[in-house]
């Protein structure tokens, strides 16, 4: 043991913490286990402002969550008016407000599973660690000393994940194996972003109802559109057989990079739109730089877009995270409105951004393929999906 730790030090690695691992994959195995649940749930979220003498913003959501597996959920906020549910029968997913609501088809290969975006639900869900954060390398485990909370104690789990922008997870596992209380923290511009998410009332395996995940809506309840309205020079999601926009854009390190010169040294060239403080992003990063060794000898040329960081923000990600391809910058979609400091969506898109704007992008990570030859675009997603990518570049001749 005092050899291993010796050697850890010796080459720059954390050491193992056997424990942490075991407790780890106990934790999994029983969030695995599980057919479903039901749990309050708590979200405090703090987030020091970036202007001076501003307070830091503080939020507080609480919902009350039903689950069954594989994908039926019933998730519950607010109260009277403000009462808002989203709900899965499984095949599709209903955002249902006190008038109105919405109604998606189900994506199966969805990160999100149409679930509200918390780690600690998506542990319980997923019975991954690293899928519920979307982490995009194994985290550094140790336990810490126990802790108490609301009156109980607590084996408090601590995961550090690295890749260009550190995380730390503290997570208080109960004696059934139940994480009961994640406190996540995450670096960005200088602040200190914390999400402090608990369950109370966890049952496990609850039993259901027939039709307890149905949606019949009430008298007077109308369908509204599930898409948001485009904004000031917006455009619909492009789609293949369209003919990709040229664009010049800066680089991080201060040149320029144009979609034309990439198409005109390839075959292919991949764009793939994300930004820092993008959890899906960074977890698909590893792939698609293992993607752009493989492939950029075969004809692949790959520009990575960042949506919205500075070519400082930009530049640390890059670097921290070992990746490699081509990055350009597009800074801020709309001017800040100097009064209240928030994006004026009624004026013009900033000049950089708007000369992406016939792509469509409303949503990190999109990934576009681009036909070098006929500038078209090829292949879309919104999710990494290598086998597919692989097959659009077939057609192409990019093997």
């Amino acid at each position: 043991m005092i050899g291993a730790i010796v050697l850890a030090a010796f080459v720059g690695a954390p050491p193992v913490d056997r424990q942490a691992e075991a407790l780890l994959r106990q934790v999994e195995a029983k969030a695995s286990r599980l057919k479903g649940f039901a749990c309050d749930l708590t979200a405090e979220r703090t987030y020091p402002s970036a202007r001076p003498n501003t307070a830091p913003y503080h939020g507080v959501e609480r919902l009350h969550v039903e689950f069954s597996r594989p994908n039926r959920f019933a998730i519950d906020s607010g109260e009277g008016k403000s009462r808002y549910r989203s709900l899965s029968d499984g095949t599709n997913v209903f955002s249902i407000g006190q008038d109105s609501y919405s109604k998606d088809k189900i994506d199966a290969k969805a990160r999100d599973f149409h679930w509200y975006h918390d780690d600690l639900l998506l542990l319980m869900v997923t019975g991954s660690f690293a899928q519920a954060v979307e982490a995009p390398r194994s985290p550094v485990l140790r336990l810490l000393p126990n802790a108490t909370w609301k009156g109980k104690s607590y084996r408090v789990l601590e995961a550090k994940v690295g890749g260009g922008y550190p995380i730390t997870y503290r997570l208080f596992v109960g004696p059934d194996l139940l994480v009961y209380r994640i406190i996540h923290e995450e670096a960005n511009s200088g602040r200190t972003l914390t999400i402090d998410s608990s369950a109370t009332n966890i049952v496990p395996n609850p039993p259901q109802k027939s039709g307890a995940f149905a949606f019949v809506p009430s008298a007077g309840q109308k369908e509204r559109s599930s898409v948001f309205p485009l904004q000031p020079g917006e455009y619909p999601l492009v789609k293949p057989g369209a003919v990709a926009t040229d664009f010049t854009l800066p680089t991080p390190s201060g040149g320029k990079l144009s979609l034309r010169d990439a198409m005109k040294e390839s075959k292919a060239v991949l764009l793939n739109f994300w930004f820092v403080h993008c959890p899906p992003c960074r977890a698909e990063h590893p792939h698609l730089q293992k993607f752009y060794e493989k492939m950029k000898p075969k004809g692949l040329a790959v520009i990575a877009i960042d949506d919205q960081d500075t070519a400082a923000e930009s530049a640390k990600y890059l670097k921290g995270a070992g990746l490699t391809f081509p990055v350009v910058l597009t800074g801020p979609r709309f001017r800040t409105d100097p009064k209240t400091g928030q994006p004026d969506y009624q004026g013009a898109m900033m000049p950089d951004y708007a000369s992406l704007a016939p792509y469509g992008i409303r949503s990190c990570p999109t990934n576009v393929l681009i036909d070098s030859q006929t500038g078209k675009v090829v292949y879309l997603s919104q999710a990494w999906d290598e086998k597919a990518l692989e097959e659009a570049l077939a057609k192409l001749g990019v093997r």
